[in-house]
């Protein structure tokens, strides 16, 4: 009996047991649902409208996709110190304000400009650039404006002259019936025609003149001298002077004038030629024939080029003038150059030369043509310049000669090509043989010496 009531209040107890189990948790949840409905009173209490939360409610599905992101892994909403420096301090204040608040951090816009001034050194390559164009087209203006006044200087200047001595100076006339004097060819270059004389069939005056409106010609200017130049270009008539090339110049203008095909054919240099003709230091003569030489360098000529020695570069008389000697041109035509008889002088002025007292060159250049017209050679230079210009026509025979034989051979060697060539792209073996047998025999024909054959009678 005693151990059957001991059984009972054991399994009494195991029972209450689990029944009690969880009855902490039940007691715990009952003190937050009293705690959660006494809050909305007492804000009601206060006068506050009551905030109703609905309470979440978890589905099988939530509770599957929870279990799933936590086998997956959590990640966290932070950031990297290093990564973000300088800006840790800023991010963490945003989110906690953001937290409290219950909103969105707010972005900051700064109206501060970074560069409150222009700094001008930054642009100093534009500077220069804008520097450089001004400075261009300054000089342009300046110097074009200047060589149009140095050539109305000279134009003014030897104006009267030119039309005592020639009909017609200047080519053309403008709407006001004004003489338009010069042609310009350039911003530097001014060429004046002037004719309507006797024994003249024109003369070309040319003022070349210093590249003042060019920036670099000015700059390298400063390294080499250079000056404003006057050609004076004389074509004269057929009868106006006899058969001879002569030329006397500065040794600067030396080397130009070699370069001309009449005195690198007719002429030799006359050693010690300014103490034989009084002539300043520093001038050579290039000469065909010696007696003419003497006639044009008379009394009055050697005193003019001592006096404007420093001004007058070469005065150049030739009946045989065609210009520089081109080899590469004459190799293609093949054939002499149209000679004209001319008397070319040219000098040197600068800005503070004083242009009345060069006006003597100008009358130099009239003197020479006078003095032309009444010089006659020698029996004896007479013959030497007519044998001198054989002997050039005889060279140009030579050269075309040689020239027309070489044009043949290749000719005849482009030929023998062809027919080489017509007889490898037969098909036909045996005209191929026909054809090579032919070309044979023309060969054997032509190793051939050739003999003379002579008749005798006994």
């Amino acid at each position: 009996m005693k151990i059957t009531l001991i059984l009972l209040l054991l399994a009494t107890t195991a029972f209450t047991f689990e029944d009690d189990e969880f009855a902490d948790f039940e007691d715990f949840e009952v003190e937050t649902e009293n705690e959660v409905n006494e809050i909305p009173q007492k804000k009601i209490a206060e006068g506050e409208k009551p905030i109703i939360k609905e309470q979440a409610t978890t589905t099988d599905s939530d509770t599957d996709s929870f279990n799933n992101d936590d086998d997956e892994g959590i990640v966290e909403d932070e950031f990297d110190q290093d990564e973000f420096e300088g800006f840790a301090g800023e991010i963490e204040d945003d989110r906690n304000e953001g937290k409290k608040k219950g909103a969105e951090p707010k972005l900051k816009i700064v109206n501060k400009v970074p560069y409150s001034k222009v700094l001008w050194y930054n642009y100093y390559i534009e500077m220069l650039f804008l520097g450089g164009l001004v400075l261009y087209f300054t000089n342009y203006a300046v110097g074009k404006n200047k060589n149009i006044s140095i050539a109305n200087a000279w134009l003014q200047t030897h104006k009267q002259f030119l039309e005592e001595n020639f009909a017609l100076v200047g080519d053309e006339a403008n709407a006001n019936n004004d003489p338009a004097y010069f042609m310009k060819d350039s911003d530097s270059i001014y060429s004046l025609w002037c004719s309507g004389r006797t024994l003249v069939e024109g003369m070309l005056v040319e003022l070349k003149l210093i590249k003042r409106q060019d920036l670099l010609s000015i700059t390298l200017g400063l390294l080499k001298k250079v000056s404003d130049q006057v050609q004076i270009k004389v074509e004269l008539s057929k009868d106006s002077m006899d058969t001879f090339v002569f030329a006397v110049c500065s040794k600067s203008a030396a080397r130009v004038l070699k370069d001309m095909t009449d005195l690198k054919q007719y002429c030799i240099n006359v050693a010690k030629a300014d103490e034989k003709y009084s002539l300043p230091s520093g001038f050579c003569v290039l000469s065909e024939i010696s007696e003419s030489t003497a006639a044009m360098l008379d009394s009055k000529v050697s005193s003019i080029l001592s006096k404007y020695s420093q001004n007058i570069e070469s005065i150049h008389i030739s009946d045989q003038y065609s210009g520089l000697n081109n080899m590469q041109e004459q190799d293609q035509t093949l054939a002499k150059p149209e000679t004209k008889k001319m008397l070319i002088l040219t000098y040197n002025f600068s800005e503070k030369t004083d242009l009345n007292d060069l006006k003597t060159i100008m009358q130099l250049v009239i003197y020479l043509v006078e003095k032309l017209k009444r010089y006659k050679l020698s029996r004896e230079g007479k013959m030497k310049a007519d044998k001198n210009r054989q002997r050039v026509e005889e060279e140009y025979l030579k050269n075309t000669h040689q020239s027309r034989m070489e044009a043949a051979a290749l000719k005849k060697e482009e030929k023998r090509k062809q027919e080489k060539e017509k007889m490898m792209n037969e098909e036909n073996v045996d005209k191929q043989i026909k054809l090579e047998k032919k070309m044979k025999r023309k060969d054997a024909k032509k190793a051939m010496p050739k003999m003379k054959s002579m008749n005798i009678h006994l």
